[in-house]
């Protein structure tokens, strides 16, 4: 048998990752892939590391075990700097007092890839350690441009103002403790921002009509409480916005689609019950919910769709229905659009998928 041409076999190793990207990466594969042979060796190892897990810190059964891997990482990357080259984005978790085993390695983890474009940084700290965290992290030279912040809000906010880099933010609020302080905004220069129902106080407030923000990802807005869309519109984002996505919530009223007079990409995770006009500025919109959408349903969707003049992608999950996905597939090709079906919504690309291939 003949075999493959090189670039073949790298496709194949390539798809492996690809494949596993949107969930957990397929490392055992990718392992033997490593060692199938010298070829395969060092392709195989680029994307090995390209996403570095964390320790399972929910799990007391498994601490000990993780730990002694988080271990092992550290001093694999310390000894094949080449390794760390490849690391592009990063889970690391911080816990007071910050002097024990498990935190200096994911400090160490951290002084290694300083080419990393993401970190997911869980972090319960003190307030007596954050001084000696803040001017640790500061004397590593990262440029990530990508970060996931879980903590208390006035934590969240120290972080995120470490590395001017940074262009998009998932910020999740820890609830509990004490009386918690209103949270500064993003930072200006941040251009894509996550965020849920409960922290919109996070979303700069434009200045002068300038503001670099053009992506906004909102989690369990609650749409059919109004007194909670006026705030939304108030922050004064909504025209200045090019995507949009939405997870787990009702289909946005009248009022939210109507500021959005620029938009140009809108992700829905769920259907309209009516007729609705949207952004004409549209050139993509999907449907990325985890239902199958009903004959009315998918009557609203297309004709909403249709009435777009620049319709150029719809994206659609699975679940979405063969009544859809066919409704949709016969106005595409009537407009020259593409349609793009996904196994499900986890495989949508979003700003903070740096690992992404």
């Amino acid at each position: 048998m003949k075999t493959p041409p090189l670039d073949i076999q790298l496709a194949v190793i390539e798809w492996v990752y690809r494949s596993s990207q949107h969930s957990r990466i397929d490392y055992a594969t990718l392992r033997a892939c490593a060692l199938v042979c010298r070829g395969w060796t060092r392709p195989a190892q680029r994307l090995l590391f390209r996403r570095v897990p964390c320790k399972d810190i929910n799990v007391p059964q498994l601490r000990h075990l993780t730990r002694q891997v988080m271990t092992l990482l550290v001093h694999t990357l310390r000894t094949r700097p080449d390794l760390a080259a490849y690391v592009r984005s990063i889970q690391v978790s911080l816990w007071s007092p910050l002097d024990n085993p498990a935190d200096v390695d994911e400090l160490a983890l951290l002084e290694l890839c300083t080419r990393v474009d993401g970190i997911f940084f869980k972090h319960q700290v003190g307030n007596d350690d954050y001084p000696a965290l803040e001017e640790r992290l500061r004397a590593i030279p990262l440029r990530p441009t990508f970060l996931e912040v879980f903590g208390a809000p006035s934590a969240i906010s120290r972080i995120v103002n470490l590395w001017p880099s940074v262009r998009a933010i998932d910020c999740i609020e820890m609830r509990g403790g004490a009386t918690p302080t209103p949270p500064p905004s993003a930072p200006a220069s941040v251009q894509s921002l996550c965020v849920s129902v409960d922290n919109l106080g996070w979303i700069p407030a434009p200045e002068n009509g300038v503001l670099a923000l053009r992506g906004l990802e909102l989690t369990h807005p609650r749409w059919p409480d109004t007194a909670w869309a006026q705030p939304l519109i108030a922050t004064g984002i909504l025209p200045h916005l090019r995507t949009l996505t939405l997870w787990d919530t009702s289909f946005p009223p009248p009022e939210v689609l109507a500021a959005l007079s620029r938009l140009e990409s809108l992700a829905l995770s769920h259907p309209p019950m009516q007729d609705v006009a949207l952004p004409r500025s549209l050139r993509h919109v999907g449907y990325h919910g985890w239902k199958a959408v009903s004959e009315i349903e998918v009557a609203f969707m297309v004709a909403a769709f249709r009435a777009l003049p620049d319709l150029q992608l719809v994206t659609l999950t699975r679940r979405a229905g063969v009544a859809l996905r066919e409704s949709l597939a016969v106005m595409c090709n009537e407009y020259g659009a593409e349609l793009v079906l996904y196994e499900g919504r986890e495989c949508y690309r979003l700003p903070r998928h740096v690992d992404w291939i």
